[in-house]
């Protein structure tokens, strides 16, 4: 028997060999663990398919809740930028409230009604006869009031009070519209006592500090 005899004989035990168990014949455990280890690899497969779907809807969702953190942070930012701005314009309205406190308030005031000269913040609101109602923006509790005449007009009186009703020292009750205490009223009379327009100076002096 020669070389090439040899080897097609070999060839026809291992084609027997691999086509027996599909012929009903006695199984081949090498075919019969190739099919096994296949199945493991399919299981395995399909497992890590689910691991990454899994973890794609993880990654999904944690994006998502990112997004509404972020969305939060901005509006906390926005709300806390609104209240920093809300408490600065309260602490800037209350410094301007106590300068008008802490400093000597006047006006000049003329007969027909209008205020050609005064420190700032005041204005007329009703002129009725010769009574006049200034308003002064804050309040005016504790300030002494000094009215005075102008020079220029026949001679007469003038007298100052503190709108807002008797309840206050020096009060009196004033128009409905103006009856509080940031607005003072002043009566203007001529020689004889009757109610006349006249020019006038109005001060407004705070208590000094201790």
């Amino acid at each position: 028997m020669n070389r090439r005899q040899l080897l097609l004989g070999t060839t026809i035990v291992l084609t027997v060999a691999l086509t027996v168990p599909a012929l009903g014949g006695p199984s081949n455990p090498v075919a019969e663990t190739a099919a096994s280890l296949k199945k493991k690899v399919n299981r395995a497969l399909a497992t890590a398919n689910s691991a990454q779907s899994s973890a794609a809807g993880a990654q999904s969702t944690a994006a998502g809740a990112q997004s509404a953190a972020d969305t939060a942070q901005s509006a906390a930012n926005t709300a806390q930028a609104a209240a920093n701005a809300a408490t600065a314009a309260a602490a800037n309205a209350r410094s301007t409230a106590q300068a008008k406190q802490d400093r000597i308030r006047w006006a000049f005031v003329s007969g027909p009604g209008t205020i050609p000269a005064q420190s700032g913040g005041i204005s007329l609101v009703e002129v009725s006869g010769g009574n006049y109602t200034l308003d002064f923006g804050s309040s005016q509790v504790g300030k002494a009031l000094l009215v005075s005449p102008w020079g220029g007009d026949a001679a007469g009186t003038a007298r100052a009070a503190l709108c807002g009703g008797s309840g206050n020292p020096g009060g009196v009750t004033c128009t409905a519209s103006f009856d509080d205490t940031s607005h003072l009223r002043v009566s203007m009379t001529d020689i004889a006592g009757t109610a006349a327009t006249r020019s006038f100076y109005l001060l407004a002096v705070p208590q000094a500090a201790p």
